[in-house]
């Protein structure tokens, strides 16, 4: 028996006749889990990330007698890596890795801002309080796991970028099996949580919606990029458990994707006004803010006219981003970037370095924010946050 829609899903009806395949597509998974690391979790209670990482790292000839729900979840991912082009594959990640600073600016207060905004979505990142506690180290690990995904080889069996997102995809399992249980969760309102749904408009985050936040910084990107920037993210969403029947085929397919989900999702509430807040105000958690906490608040003023531009008046309010001169930065970025752009695509050798500077600032920030420790990517081990009344 097919189950009502739940309650997060606004507007149906406009929704329905704007894209009426896609809404179907979409809305009929928002009960769906991932059966492949469910099992494996399940089959593995206290093991389960010790288990995962030595059969990514070395095979599972490394796993003393693996169980069938480890042996089917690595070889499906296998299998189906048989059938991509890794070429492509390394070259789509190469947008990301030249855009340095900006694809950095763009992910933090756009993508991650559009994601917080979606009341519903949010609601595990309010439950287990991985964004308001500890924002930073969590968002820092968002940079490596991204860092990890883009680099030449990174998504290839044995690359960084397929073991963390692997490791990802076992954290959203953990934080579903505790979640659908837990006393206040509302499956009739909010769905299954971290449900097939979900899990495409991440990927959606950092592809689509990170393609236009660096089209608004005036960056120049060819067609081609950027569908080979695509290409790469319905891997990363293969291998982190999204159905392939749900991953956009395209650049024009992830725009009408990203529309559809924002139309139905809702305003955003006060989970996503607390999670968006936290992210600007980062700046205060650091230790500069000891040394000069009047920089500090001028960094936060900052970021906030930033954001502002990024996500538009509408958004911005709904989620207290204030208003601030530095919201007119963005587009005086994008006239100039743009109407230089001819210019610098005849200097000789421009690409080399650009490509080379870029990916030297991806390593360097990663490192400096992660202060030598590792990014562990571990699921939580209890519930500390409490969801929007």
């Amino acid at each position: 028996m097919t189950r009502p829609l739940p309650a997060r899903v606004h507007h149906r009806e406009e929704a329905r006749a704007l894209y009426p395949e896609l809404f179907e597509r979409l809305t009929s998974r928002l009960y769906d889990s991932d059966p492949l690391m469910d099992a494996f979790v399940q089959a593995h209670p206290h093991d389960a990330v010790a288990t995962l990482d030595r059969a990514l790292r070395h095979g599972l000839s490394a796993v003393a007698r693996p169980r069938q729900s480890l042996v089917a979840l690595v070889q499906e991912a296998e299998q189906a890596l048989a059938g991509q082009d890794l070429a492509v594959i390394d070259r789509g990640g190469s947008l990301l890795l030249r855009s340095g600073v900006l694809g950095s600016v763009a992910l933090s207060f756009k993508s991650l801002i559009h994601g917080y905004a979606a009341p519903a979505g949010n609601k595990p990142l309010a439950f287990s309080g991985r964004l308001t506690q500890k924002a930073a180290r969590r968002l820092n690990e968002t940079g490596r796991f991204l860092q990890a995904v883009v680099l030449p080889g990174g998504m290839h069996r044995f690359g960084d970028g397929f073991a963390i997102t692997m490791k990802v995809r076992l954290m959203h399992t953990k934080v579903r099996l505790m979640l659908q249980d837990a006393p206040g969760w509302d499956m009739d309102r909010w769905a299954l949580p971290v449900n097939q749904h979900d899990q495409v408009a991440t990927i959606l985050l950092f592809s689509s919606v990170l393609i236009d936040g660096l089209r608004q910084c005036g960056m120049c990107m060819q067609p081609d990029e950027q569908e080979e920037y695509m290409a790469l993210w319905r891997w990363v969403g293969h291998v982190i458990g999204v159905a392939p029947d749900l991953l956009p085929h395209s650049v024009d397919e992830a725009r009408r994707m990203e529309q559809m989900i924002f139309l139905t999702q809702g305003e955003p509430d006060e989970d996503s006004r607390g999670l968006a807040q936290a992210l600007l105000a980062i700046p205060r958690k650091e230790r500069s803010v000891q040394v000069n906490p009047r920089l500090v608040e001028m960094q936060i003023h900052v970021r906030h006219g930033l954001c502002r531009a990024f996500v538009g008046k509408k958004l911005a309010d709904a989620l207290g981003v204030e208003d601030g001169p530095a919201q007119h930065v963005l587009p005086q970025l994008q006239r100039v970037l743009t109407a230089t752009a001819p210019v610098r695509s005849r200097i000789p050798g421009y690409d080399q370095l650009h490509r080379w500077s870029g990916k030297r600032f991806w390593n360097g920030l990663i490192e400096r924010v992660l202060d030598n420790q590792p990014a562990t990517f571990a699921p939580p081990g209890a519930l500390s946050g409490r969801p929007a009344a």
